[in-house]
């Protein structure tokens, strides 16, 4: 597998995630007040047509770029998480940053983004570390594509008006959390 590979630990407790916080026991009661600060730990890949892309536009340092994009486009998303109005402060810490330099085995990226949603959530499920005290766990995987994909409508139309993807309801499922960009 031919890949480069980095990441970033959390400052602090890398064990007290979104996972540690939201999960309930059988049996448990139900708790009073819910956290007011979560963390989502996050991994992010870039595949290798948007890579290819980034190298065209960025030749002399390619993957400095990446890495400056993908923190910028973290930060954002934090920003937005952290407005008041949520009720609660929502942390973004990106876990895993890498770049698929080739396609990884298992990883099957068609243009129609439910297909590859649903084999990038299959994928990333086998990449991730199962136990959350794991320091290289993530609760939520995205992959930033270069490729053009499309959507196939109810009514068989094709759009390629598409941004991304992820399951209604997805995040707090290991199988599940995960985003086509």
């Amino acid at each position: 597998l031919d890949t480069e590979l980095s990441w970033t630990e959390p400052a602090g407790d890398s064990a007290g995630g979104l996972w540690a916080q939201s999960r309930k026991e059988v049996g448990e009661p139900a708790r009073e007040r819910e956290p007011s600060h979560l963390t989502i730990e996050t991994a992010v890949f870039i595949d290798k047509d948007l890579f290819k892309h980034m190298k065209s536009n960025f030749p002399d340092d390619t993957h400095g770029e990446v890495t400056r994009i993908v923190l910028a486009m973290i930060n954002a998303v934090q920003l937005l998480y952290q407005d008041p109005s949520l009720g609660h402060r929502v942390d973004f810490v990106l876990k895993r940053l890498e770049v698929l330099i080739s396609d990884p085995p298992g990883l099957l990226r068609p243009y129609d983004i439910d297909r590859f949603l649903t084999n990038f959530c299959k994928w990333q499920r086998t990449e991730n570390p199962s136990s959350d005290a794991d320091p290289l766990h993530w609760d939520h995987a995205l992959i930033l594509t270069g490729l053009d994909l499309y959507v196939v409508h109810q009514s068989g139309k094709i759009s390629n008006q598409v941004v991304g993807l992820a399951p209604v309801a997805g995040m707090c499922t290991r199988s599940s959390s995960c985003t086509v960009n």
